[in-house]
């Protein structure tokens, strides 16, 4: 990570969105390895949470790996989701409108 990235994120909360949108940048950066060592970090700072197991399966399926895209997928369908906790659906719940989306996805249901 350059060293302008490389700041103070708050809490692991913060870390873990952090994580996960550098490691999007670097995979525009087409730094495949880099955006894995961030996803991987992420996974290592949120074990339970989903956001990195689909983040490095969708970089596995992308560099033609299906069989370690699918082994992340499995992985993340293995774990507990009675004790999940992902800051990464925290982060984005305020700008979610429940009420448009639930709408919506009526609508899909109906057709």
């Amino acid at each position: 990570m350059p060293a302008s990235v490389r700041l103070h994120l708050g809490t692991q909360e913060d870390r873990l969105p952090a994580l996960l949108l550098l490691g999007d940048v670097d995979e525009l950066d087409r730094a495949p390895a880099a955006a894995a060592a961030h996803y991987r970090d992420a996974l290592a700072l949120f074990p339970a949470s989903q956001a990195p197991f689909i983040a490095l399966s969708r970089l596995s399926d992308e560099r033609g790996d299906a069989s370690g895209a699918r082994d992340w997928l499995e992985r993340s369908f293995s774990l507990s989701t009675n004790r999940r906790v992902d800051p990464w659906g925290v982060y984005y719940a305020p700008f979610v409108d429940i009420g448009a989306l639930l709408s919506s996805l009526r609508e899909q249901i109906r057709k």
